[in-house]
């Protein structure tokens, strides 16, 4: 999604406002001032304008397990252990 867009979505005030509140620096992207409204924001990215937090980056988390031999790859299965119930 384009960043003025989600502004625009979020904040009910309209591209031409969003693009204005872009031009005038006051919108922060991962950290970074924003410099174009074109600019594509995902659900990762973190979006702040002025002191309000429009979007807040979403999290992942990556789990490793190291699957013994006899536990099945699936999440349910009535006869067999499988990797969620380790």
């Amino acid at each position: 999604m384009k960043l003025e867009r989600l502004l625009a979505k979020h904040q009910s005030m309209g591209r031409t406002r969003a693009r204005q509140a872009i031009a005038d620096k006051q919108v922060i992207v991962n950290g970074c001032i924003a410099t174009r409204g074109d600019q594509e924001v995902d659900r990762f990215s973190c979006v702040v304008m002025g002191e309000v937090s429009i979007q807040q980056a979403v999290r992942l988390l990556h789990i490793m397990v190291n699957k013994p031999i006899g536990v099945l790859s699936a999440t349910t299965d009535v006869e067999f252990t499988t990797v969620v119930d380790l």
